[in-house]
């Protein structure tokens, strides 16, 4: 027994050691282990959950002797208590935690999907660790593949990945990238165009990352390609405006003209030139002077047009004789001036024929009396001051009928002036309480009210709200009676603008409040304590200020608040110093001081500037920029400059080493063409050693006095600060090899400080021959060696353009072999390029040596013939189809008849090479239809010319 009680003591032993370590374990009691262990401070609620822990081992802990249970059972059973009642509790409690931290990442993830650019989140590796719909969406792959996964993994390739690598370290660093690019779309592979910003933050658990999105503007892009073609379509609207107004002045039955600011014509109409008996053209680009230069009223017309141009605008009637009859006339003349199409100002005129209207006239000036035309020339007068008026104004008699509106008030009334004269104004649909009311205002006006008032009310005929001053007075008129004299002044663009000037107000405080809060958050990023002050106290301090001085922003900020620590000597020195910054001065300074706290030594640039503060305010922005570790690297620094020559003497040996390497010759020379540094492949190019070289006077023999003189002067540039690099073109006279080299210079600092010139022959001869290679076959057909499409079309558009500019005939040639697939396909296509080969040069025997004769696909071929007329270019094309046609042609398989087929067109002017070709390409076709062996020219219809 004694030993079964001795097992089970032992057994019991190992079990209450596993329960200990159990309790140890717990989330709780290991919390508050950690937490303690890595000074984190103990919350009530772990506090709480520990103490529960460990609560019912002690209750356990004395119910075991009443049971006299063994020590070890005892343990085992006080462990047991205290691990399995609170588990359950703290296990309840992490899951809580865990669904509350999967509720708030579930709505941050639905917040980003609603975002319809591309969004992400990338944690400091750059392994994507939330992504948005649209991301997914532009990636062509579901969420989860793309989660977890970095730009390594998911770029296109190690350059791009590469790129997005060096972007996230720099936003880490604390940039911002904002840039634009053309990509692929990964699943259309079209090209978008898209706006890529990168920044960062800290998350929830105050980890850096790093937030992206991609915003597309492809289509603003694609935008720009239809503006173009709205641009050629908005050309071709301006010449038929031209051209409607050239038929709308046509019809004005007066002389009507525009000229520029010479005086002369650009625009007339049939009226004018009806009276000067001379075609449009010779009128056109002359002056009036030009034209009629004995008649004195040429030399008043230039004086008028000088007077236009300054911005009078003349109107005026005129008695003259007419032009060609010479019978006198009457004539009223306009001239105005108005900005042309091109931006220049234009003169207007018009000469109206008032001959019988001022005979008429003077017939009837005898009749009427001298008082009738006075009162009448007086209320016309009263009218034409009235109608400049801008605003309505009216006169009423006793009866408030009209007797007298300008045109603001009938073009407010929505009714002719003659409809108001001699009427109340008011519609038929009037209430008589609207008439009442007029009737009793105009009765207080006539007995002696003045009426001066506001009026909000809507619009009677278009519904909008109206603000407008009513205003009523009475006088007596020219015939002695009383009358009412009303106006009305508009207001509503007033009180519109007073309401948008409140909103820009409004939105002025907002910004004004949102500026402060950018600055503020601008100012904490500077690592410097910074600071801006007005009369002494502080308006903005950052973050760096604040831990400097040990204080919270509140209380620096704070205008009432006292700081024992300075000295009234400081204060006043820090006054007096804000002083002289608010007037002019700027202060930089270096202090060594000592902080009174901890005794640390402190070095510091103090900066101080003025400017203005928001409202517009000056103020002192001040810097304290810190350079204590800067001082103690001069200590570093005069220790390092012991071991600066060894490493200057190693560095030197490795530069030597490293030019060395590359194949091409470079070298390192100082004023006066002294070598201090050459390469090896410096010596083979000169075939000298390096002993003959460096530092030698007169190393290398110049080989004449001019390339001496060149080499001097570019080395005298270059150390001045120039930047030579050209191409050079040599043969070597030891070979006759012929050399292409590009030389580069630049300025340097050597070793020793001095100003050196670093060379760089770059040898490109094998390019510059390939070069020649590629040009001779981008402009010829392989097979015939004639010009291909693109080189015939270079130098049809500049014969052209010469054509055009000196009205030369020119004319092209479309020529087809007739059958040729038949002969490709009995006799194999070798013998059918011995025909194309064999066609081309009995081709070239008819053409002179001006005409260009291209291969411009299969068996077609394309001459173009300068100063060539049409009936010429088909006497030439008729030639070459009968040399064709009379003479087989001799091939490895034996003579072959081969014929051709042509079409012949000649150049008009204002048309395009395309067009040209599509007017020879269709008399070709036609001469196929019509039986092939044969030259037609183009049809007349189409290209207007007489065949």
């Amino acid at each position: 027994m004694r030993g079964l009680y001795a097992g089970q003591k032992q057994n019991l032993s190992t079990l209450t050691v596993r329960f200990l370590r159990r309790i140890i374990k717990l989330p709780a009691v290991e919390a508050v282990i950690t937490g303690s262990q890595q000074g984190v401070p103990l919350t009530r609620s772990t506090l709480l959950k520990t103490a529960g822990t460990l609560a019912a081992a002690p209750l356990v802990a004395l119910l075991c002797p009443l049971a006299d249970l063994p020590a070890e059972l005892a343990v085992w059973l006080t462990a047991a208590a205290g691990m399995l009642l609170p588990g359950f509790w703290l296990l309840r409690e992490r899951e809580r935690e865990q669904q509350r931290h999967e509720q708030v990442q579930n709505f941050v993830q639905r917040l980003v999907d609603v975002i319809p650019e591309p969004v992400y989140v990338k944690d400091a590796a750059g392994r994507y660790i939330m992504i948005n719909e649209a991301f997914a969406l532009q990636r062509g792959q579901p969420r989860a593949a793309i989660l977890g996964r970095s730009a390594r993994d998911l770029a296109p390739d190690p350059a791009t990945a590469a790129l997005i690598a060096a972007e996230d370290a720099e936003v880490l660093q604390g940039l911002m990238v904002y840039k634009e690019e053309e990509v692929l779309h990964p699943v259309s592979h079209e090209a978008r165009f898209r706006i890529v910003t990168k920044g960062t933050c800290l998350d929830a658990t105050g980890t850096r990352v790093i937030v992206g999105a991609n915003f597309d503007i492809s289509r603003i892009r694609h935008a720009e390609l239809r503006l173009q073609a709205a641009l050629e379509e908005q050309t071709a609207v301006a010449q038929r405006t031209r051209d409607f107004i050239q038929h709308l002045i046509d019809v004005i039955p007066y002389p009507f003209y525009i000229r520029d600011s010479q005086s002369r014509y650009r625009w007339v109409n049939s009226a004018l030139i009806e009276r000067y008996q001379l075609s449009r053209d010779q009128i056109l680009g002359h002056s009036h002077r030009e034209l009629m230069p004995d008649r004195p009223q040429s030399h008043t017309s230039l004086e008028e047009d000088s007077r236009v141009l300054a911005g009078e605008r003349i109107q005026k009637e005129e008695s003259a004789t007419r032009p060609i009859t010479g019978e006198r006339c009457h004539q009223i003349v306009i001239k105005g001036s108005c900005p042309a199409p091109e931006g220049e100002l234009a003169i207007v005129g018009i000469n109206i024929d008032v001959t019988v209207l001022r005979e008429s006239e003077a017939q009837l000036a005898t009749v009427l009396q001298r008082e009738r035309e006075h009162h009448n020339a007086t209320l016309e007068f009263v009218q034409r001051v009235l109608d400049l008026l801008p605003y309505p104004v009216y006169v009423k008699d006793a009866q408030s009928r009209y007797l007298m509106v300008n045109e603001a008030m009938a073009r407010d009334a929505f009714m002719p002036r003659e409809e108001l004269i001699e009427h109340m104004g008011l519609k038929e649909s009037a209430s008589p309480e609207r008439m009442r009311q007029l009737f009793e205002e105009d009765g207080s006006v006539l007995a002696g009210e003045r009426i001066l008032r506001e009026e909000q009310l809507p619009h009677p005929h278009t519904g909008r709200e109206v603000f407008r001053i009513l205003s009523k007075g009475t006088c007596i008129n020219a015939l002695g009676e009383p009358v009412i004299v009303g106006s009305s002044i508009d207001l509503t663009d007033l009180r519109v603008a007073e309401r948008e000037l409140k909103a820009s107000l409004q939105r002025e405080t907002a910004l004004r409040e949102r500026t402060e809060a950018f600055v503020q958050r601008l100012i904490d990023v500077i690592p410097d304590p910074v600071y801006v002050k007005k009369d002494g106290h502080y308006l903005l301090i950052n973050d760096a200020f604040a831990d400097y001085q040990n204080r919270s922003k509140a209380e620096l900020l704070d205008p009432d608040q006292d700081f024992p620590h300075l000295s009234d000597a400081s204060r006043q020195r820090s006054l007096e110093e804000d002083l002289a910054v608010l007037d002019g001065a700027e202060i930089l300074r270096e202090e060594h001081t000592r902080r009174r706290a901890t005794g640390e030594e402190v070095y510091r640039v103090v900066s101080k500037r003025a400017c203005l503060y928001i409202d517009g305010m000056p103020v002192v922005v001040g810097i304290d920029r810190h350079i204590t570790k800067w001082r103690q690297a001069e200590l570093q620094i005069k220790e390092a400059l012991e071991r600066e020559t060894e490493l200057r003497r190693n560095t030197f040996e490795f530069v030597q080493r490293l030019v060395d390497l590359i194949p091409d010759p470079v070298y390192v020379k100082k004023a006066g063409g002294l070598y201090v540094l050459v390469n090896e492949a410096f010596l083979r190019y000169h075939q000298r050693c390096r002993a003959e070289v460096v530092k030698a006077p007169n190393a290398l023999p110049y080989e004449n006095e001019e390339t001496r003189k060149l080499s001097l002067q570019e080395d005298e540039a270059v150390l001045r600060g120039a930047e030579i690099e050209k191409e050079e073109h040599t043969i070597r006279q030891a070979s006759g090899e012929e050399v292409f080299r590009i030389i580069s210079k630049r300025r340097s600092t050597y070793f020793d400080g001095d100003p050196v010139i670093v060379g760089f022959d770059n040898h490109i001869t094998r390019w510059r021959i390939a070069e020649r290679e590629l040009q001779r076959l981008a402009r010829e057909d392989v097979l015939t060696g004639l010009a291909n499409r693109r080189h015939f079309r270079d130098e049809a558009e500049r014969a052209i353009a010469r054509s055009s500019r000196y009205d030369e005939a020119l004319s092209l040639l479309m020529l087809d072999i007739d059958h040729f697939k038949h002969i490709n396909d009995s006799q194999g296509h070798n013998i059918g390029d011995e025909v194309l080969k064999q066609t081309v040069q009995r081709c070239l025997g008819g053409l002179r040596s001006t005409d260009l004769l291209a291969r411009w696909g299969g068996e077609e071929f394309i001459a173009l013939l300068p100063h060539t007329r049409l009936a010429e270019a088909c006497q030439v094309a008729e030639r070459l189809r009968e040399e064709l046609a009379l003479t087989p042609i001799t091939t490895g398989n034996g003579a072959i008849a081969v014929t051709i087929s042509g079409g012949v067109a000649q150049w008009q002017a204002g048309e395009s090479l395309d067009q040209l070709v599509s007017h020879a390409d269709a008399a070709l076709y036609l001469a196929k239809e019509g039986g092939r062996n044969r030259i037609l020219p183009a049809q007349a219809e189409n290209t207007g010319t007489r065949v």
